[in-house]
């Protein structure tokens, strides 16, 4: 048996032992903390003053900066969106509109299709759009839809 301060370690203990040692360990572990809590003592709660300011700081420090991050994407993927639009409504016919879509796809996607089932449902009740699985090319996503051009401008 090894024995470490006086008792074994967890891993030479059955398993009920191993549970009991851990309850043991956290029932004096919530003793001393109750007891600090409960405490007179100033330098105690002094102690306790300091920890929690600083765990409030940390913690608007992380919030205030995945804020900012999540803030920034959402900027910067609206404005994308904004000039994807603007190019889809500069398009002078047919050819250029779906051009347009073609190049501007991420943009529009990233903003307002976030899901393929209203991408289907434009397809399905305008016949010269499509939505499909893109075989080839994969840097515009696994589906994307597309205008037929020659059926546009029928």
């Amino acid at each position: 048996e090894k024995v470490v301060k006086g008792r074994k370690k967890q891993s030479e203990m059955w398993l009920h032992e191993a549970i009991l040692d851990m309850r043991k360990r956290k029932q004096r572990m919530q003793k001393v903390s109750l007891g600090a809590e409960n405490s007179d003592d100033k330098e105690a709660a002094k102690a306790r003053e300091t920890i929690n300011k600083l765990l409030v700081s940390a913690t608007n420090l992380v919030l205030g900066y995945a804020g900012g991050e999540l803030e920034w994407e959402f900027r910067h993927r609206h404005s994308r969106f904004l000039a994807g639009i603007e190019q889809l409504d500069n398009a002078k016919n047919a050819w250029a509109l779906a051009d347009a879509l073609d190049h501007q796809w991420l943009a529009l996607r990233g903003c307002v299709l976030h899901k393929f089932k209203e991408a289907e449902q434009i397809a399905n009740v305008h016949k010269w759009l499509t939505f499909a699985v893109q075989d080839k090319d994969l840097s515009d996503g696994k589906k994307k839809l597309t205008i037929d051009a020659e059926g546009l401008d029928q």
